[in-house]
């Protein structure tokens, strides 16, 4: 077993280890420049307050006080360095690989081997690559990490009967409901588990009833708790008849994210009709033998089909009607649901009564772990190419701050993400202003200079980006010895330093000035947009 968890670490370590110098992206500015600071026990107040205040312009309904503690204690190795915080996210990800390898073989009851398979190929999934990757994508890890654990716990509670395992289970459920809410479906999750794969109705006997009732209890109590700090529960008022037609739709994204790890259909059909046709070989191969094995063969039933792939997958993402944009990292969880149904495709063929069979799954299990690694190092390169951009990005702005007259006016045209066709990247998107002051910056850049940027990279609402462009301009135009106004781009593929100023270029003061004259949020971006076509030149 130990060294079956040894090639399961070594699957979710490797193609992670290139990140570990890979720059802040996105929220990552945000949310460190909040937490690093913070005084040690300052996690405990957001059992009853939104983990990140008012950040983006808003006050948010999100109570994650243990993710914000793993932010303090990376912060803790030194707030502007990025290793850190990615060693803790290889980290949580290596423990869910091990507790999918875990569940398969303790819960599921999968061979060693099959078991293996299973761990490994969550392990190197791309649709992890934003989750892993990406700082903030520990949004999804860490849940994730205590909603396996608490089920685990709770399987092997039933198990084995130790009433220690029982109260780990909900001590674990507890820090998953205040890691992330979808945590609400864990009741769900362990009832049809006994209905499932223990063949129990929940209902069978007052033993099993009064297992629930602490859960029921803690899932009340914190939608509870929502009602009364937000008033709302599970976003209710966001779940209109279109948002339900929409969520439906996306299920197909859903599913190709999944298979694929990516979002586009057009760039990545060749990669796509590798992935299904590997699928559906596999699993027809599979259930093929399946339905022919005897009743009560160890974990070759179709209960434990039906529970770990559809039921898993419904619990994992119904959470995610609430939520208003998709992402891969929304799937982390429901990706373990595959990861074992593909451990116990591999378990029937490897003893199906045909020797094609036991070498055809062989083969496909080797070809799917190739196909999902290479993948995966491939998207891992595209998040470390825009992460060395954005560190690029942010030397190049301290550098023109600290070198330009104090007053200067500094237009960043900057994209929220990446250029990358085939993967969603993060790149400043939300970060201003926090990406120009400490821990990232000197405080000197700020007090020296005055910012515009286009309102995607900006942390909050329109409204408030407006406001904050018309004072920017104001305050520059105020000024008697008027300072230049210098624009800053970025070439997305050699990362060099676009540099334009109304010295060279005189008409860009007046093209800034006209800005001050938008009526609305939305005429400000549109002429700001127009000032940077004319700024460029042909």
């Amino acid at each position: 077993m130990l060294l079956v968890a040894f090639m399961v670490c070594v699957a979710a370590v490797v193609p992670f280890l290139s990140t570990l110098s890979g720059y802040f992206l996105g929220d990552d500015f945000s949310l460190i420049w909040l937490f690093w600071q913070k005084p040690p026990l300052h996690f405990l107040t957001l059992f009853i307050s939104p983990w990140t205040e008012t950040i983006f312009g808003y006050r948010t309904d999100e109570l994650r006080p243990f993710v914000e503690l793993s932010y303090q204690v990376d912060a803790a190795w030194g707030a502007a360095s990025p290793t850190a915080y990615h060693v803790s996210n290889i980290i949580f990800h290596a423990v869910n690989a091990l507790l999918v390898l875990t569940i398969a073989r303790r819960v599921v009851g999968l061979s060693l081997l099959a078991s293996c398979l299973a761990g490994m190929l969550f392990a190197v999934m791309p649709v992890h690559v934003e989750t892993v990757a990406w700082i903030s994508g520990r949004a999804d890890s860490i849940p994730t990490l205590f909603y396996l654990s608490s089920f685990l716990a709770y399987a092997t509670w039933r198990q084995k009967s130790a009433g220690w395992l029982y109260w780990a289970s909900l001590v674990l459920f507890f820090c998953a409901l205040f890691s992330k809410q979808s945590a609400i479906t864990m009741l769900g999750t362990l009832a049809l588990y006994d209905g499932l794969i223990r063949r129990k109705l929940p209902w069978a006997s007052w033993g099993d009833v009064l297992g629930y009732i602490p859960y029921a209890v803690l899932t009340i109590g914190y939608l509870g708790l929502r009602v009364a700090l937000f008033q709302n529960a599970i976003r209710e008022q966001t779940l209109t008849t279109g948002r339900l037609v929409e969520f439906w739709q996306w299920q197909g994204t859903y599913l190709q994210m999944l298979v694929s790890g990516f979002h586009s259909v057009r760039v990545d059909l060749i990669i796509m009709v590798v992935a299904v046709v590997l699928y559906v070989f596999f699993l027809y191969a599979a259930f093929t033998e399946l339905r022919q094995a005897k009743e009560g063969r160890g974990p070759l039933s179709w209960a434990a089909v039906l529970y770990f792939g559809p039921v898993w997958w419904t619990v994992s993402v119904v959470p995610l009607v609430a939520t208003s944009y998709l992402s891969a990292r929304h799937l982390y969880l429901a990706s373990a649901g595959l990861a074992i149904v593909l451990g116990l495709a591999f378990e029937a063929l490897r003893y199906a009564r045909r020797s094609l069979w036991r070498y055809a799954g062989a083969v496909a299990s080797a070809g799917l772990f190739l196909g999902y690694t290479l993948s995966l190092l491939w998207a891992v390169g595209q998040w470390n190419g825009v992460a060395a951009l954005s560190e690029k990005m942010s030397r190049d702005v301290e550098h023109e701050a600290m070198a330009a007259p104090a007053g200067s006016l500094l237009i960043l045209d900057v994209p929220p993400a990446g250029a990358t066709p085939r993967v969603w990247t993060w790149l400043w998107g939300f970060s201003l202003p926090y990406a120009l002051q400490p821990p990232f910056m000197p405080a000197e850049v700020t007090e020296r200079i005055l910012t515009v940027s286009a309102p995607e990279i900006y942390c909050c609402q329109l409204l408030q980006w407006y406001a904050h462009t018309q004072r920017s301009i104001a305050a520059w135009s105020a000024q008697t010895a008027r300072p230049p106004v210098i624009l800053l781009a970025w070439d997305s593929s050699t990362r060099s330093l676009i540099r334009q100023s109304d010295v060279e270029h005189p008409s860009l003061s007046s093209l800034v000035q006209s800005l001050a004259g938008a009526p609305s949020p939305r005429e400000l971006d549109i002429l700001l947009r127009a000032v940077l076509r004319q700024a460029y030149g042909p």
